[in-house]
């Protein structure tokens, strides 16, 4: 499938999973209220933010020789499945640690076992499906994943439906719901990779080294990419209240529809800059793509600031009135963010994953730092 063609894939599938996504948020949102959106809320960050750190760059590293075309997915699809056990057991570990001292902070104070249970499930389901979506996008399986995306759009507001009013408990009907849908998503990878690659049962160790000497480079860099759009949620939710992260996510959650278009080009602006070694196309299409974006997202900016501020109590309900503001504050910083995404495709693209890190790691501190001095204790 040309780059064009799998632009466009990745914007319809975005542009479905917009209403779908959207009514899945909706419906967690006034079904568990503000606390109860919190907690969930946190549950599903505890999933995520850990994995950019503990995973020490390995999924830069293995996009990198499956874009470039260095290994094929059969010699590597095996050693992926191992690390990504191995790093989500780690984190699982991890996270049970802290939960056995109270140390997961706030809005965990209401965390059950069964909670920490399906967390430790979640965090494997995540593991293996960005690793292995990472995998798959770099050898072009860009309609294989869109579709694996659209799955999580359907099946998660069908199921949390039934299942959060079948349980008293309604968040660990949601965060039932939200397991079950992984696990789907991850045998569906599973099956697609067997039928199709034939995967070797065996551990290349040679790839496996290459892709953490690769990663290790921009592990900063990433890490820091991903804590400027989590820890904010990772933070607030450990010093604050979980009706106060239920707000905050309804806010972030709203803003960051900004990057439907920047995320839908990324995977395939990044394909494109790796294997081409002409550094002035490179540059040409950094530019090029950039300019769009960038324009792209001041409009939607200012249609979200001017129009859809006004409808997010009377979508999600009053308890959210609070979350309009944040959201306001949020929309300049998520279009810059936009500029930064074209940036670490191009320095991830060509080999100098390095200098995303210098990138990242000044906004990540500037944001650890505002969010320890305003983030009310």
């Amino acid at each position: 499938m040309t780059p064009a063609k799998n632009v466009v894939s990745n914007i319809l599938t975005k542009l479905l999973m917009f209403p779908l996504s959207f009514l899945s948020s909706v419906i967690v949102a006034r079904v568990l209220g503000a606390e109860g959106k919190g907690v969930f809320t946190y549950i599903i960050v505890l999933s995520s933010f850990l994995i950019p750190l503990l995973s020490l760059g390995f999924v830069q590293g293995l996009r990198y020789y499956a874009a470039n075309k260095r290994y094929s997915v059969t010699e590597i699809s095996f050693s992926v499945l191992l690390n990504a056990i191995i790093i989500s057991l780690g984190i699982s570990i991890l996270l049970f640690f802290l939960y056995h001292f109270n140390w997961l902070g706030e809005s965990a104070k209401s965390f059950v076992p069964a909670y920490m249970f399906l967390l430790g499930l979640l965090v494997f389901f995540k593991t293996f499906v960005l690793f292995a979506q990472g995998l798959l996008n770099s050898d072009g399986q860009f309609i294989f994943t869109n579709k694996q995306n659209i799955i999580n759009g359907i099946i998660t507001p069908v199921l949390i439906v039934p299942f959060v009013f079948f349980f008293d408990d309604k968040v660990l009907g949601a965060a039932i719901a939200t397991t079950i849908t992984f696990a789907v998503i991850t045998l569906n990878i599973v099956w697609f990779t067997r039928k199709k690659y034939h995967p070797l049962l065996s551990l290349n160790k040679k790839f496996v080294k290459e892709s953490y000497q690769y990663g290790i480079k921009g592990w900063l860099g990433y890490v820091a990419i991903n804590a400027n759009t989590r820890i904010d949620r990772f933070l607030l939710g450990a010093a604050s209240s979980a009706s106060n992260l239920g707000n905050y996510a309804v806010a972030t959650s709203f803003s960051e529809l900004i990057w439907v278009l920047p995320d839908s080009v990324g995977p395939i602006f990044f394909n494109k800059v790796a294997m081409s070694e002409n550094k002035e196309l490179q540059l040409d299409l950094l530019v090029k793509v950039s300019r769009l974006l960038l324009f792209a997202s001041v409009l939607m900016g200012i249609f979200f600031m001017l129009v859809l501020a006004k409808f997010i109590p009377f979508i999600y309900g009053d308890e959210y009135v609070q979350a309009t503001i944040p959201f306001l504050i949020l929309v300049p910083g998520t279009i810059i963010m936009v500029l930064t995404k074209s940036l670490t495709k191009l320095f991830s693209g060509t080999g100098k994953i390095g200098y995303s890190a210098y990138t990242q790691v000044g906004g990540a501190l500037v944001t650890i730092f505002l969010c320890f001095m305003l983030i009310p204790k």
